[in-house]
Order: structure tokens, then sequence, then C-alpha cells
């Protein structure tokens, strides 16, 4: 049987509740939805996402998104950079 490159895997651990409940059910499910969307392998893998996609894919509103994905980033579980177009425009968040 052969790995499927584009499959990600979460592993929770025994103690995965307490993240959880540090960082809220949103910034995991936020997480989750990057995690599907990601490409890449090792430490490098990438999710090019825009906070109004995840939040359209979700269902959730464009603020509790942006919150769950800034808090993630300010515990070091994501790097986001944010990017403009040569026209000025934001671009995804990855």
């Amino acid at each position: 049987m052969h790995a499927d490159p584009t499959r990600r895997t979460i592993v929770l651990g025994p103690r995965a509740h307490e993240l959880r409940a540090y960082v809220g059910s949103t910034a995991c499910v936020v997480l989750e939805e990057m995690m599907q969307r990601s490409t890449g392998a090792g430490d490098h893998v990438v999710a090019q996402v825009s906070i109004r996609s995840l939040a359209s894919s979700l269902g959730l509103a464009k603020e509790s998104v942006a919150g769950a994905v800034r808090g993630l980033g300010e515990l070091g579980v994501i790097q986001a950079e944010q990017r403009r177009s040569d026209s000025g425009v934001f671009q995804t968040v990855s």
C-alpha cells in the first residue's frame, strides 16, 4: 500500500482536550480545515487560503476565523503570511 501525499493526518493525544480548551473549538476547526487544504510535506506544509474562504466553507464569521488564525499564529502553531498583488489587493493567507 502506498502513502497518499495529498492526505493529511492529525494525531490527537490524551491531552488534546487541553489544547482545544486553551485555543478554543473554532481555532481547532480552522486548523483542521487548513490542514485539509494544505500542500507540501514534512516541516514545510502550506495552506494557501483566505480568511474569507475559510469562513465560507466552515459557515463561520470572518472575524471569528481571523481571530482563530491570529491565535494559532501567536501560539506558533501556524505562520500566517499576508501578501498583496501588484494592484495592492490582499492575496490569500498561507
